[in-house]
């Protein structure tokens, strides 16, 4: 579990600094992509969706006062950026 807790971490890393246009994020997301492909893992992108959700409402419970309408908008933006590369190589 406790590797599983450092790939996650580097992966939400990933996706905000890909919503940011940095170009080492681009390149980490890219084999995220083809990791989460049909030829390797085969996670379906319909699993995304609930893999979004998941986390707003962690990040909801555990930041509550915390996040603003605005912030949760951002971070609604920034996972969804992400995913849209995702699933691109699908």
């Amino acid at each position: 579990m406790d590797k599983q807790k450092v790939i996650l971490r580097g992966g939400i890393t990933t996706l905000i600094l890909f919503s940011k246009g940095m170009e080492i994020s681009k390149i980490n997301l890219k084999k995220v992509a083809i990791s989460h492909s049909r030829e390797k893992f085969d996670i379906s992108p319909r699993l995304y969706p609930y893999w979004k959700n998941s986390l707003l409402a962690t990040i909801k419970a555990t930041e509550g006062d915390k996040l603003t309408s605005d912030l949760e908008q951002k971070w609604e933006k920034c996972l969804d950026h992400g995913l849209k590369f995702l699933k691109s190589f699908y």
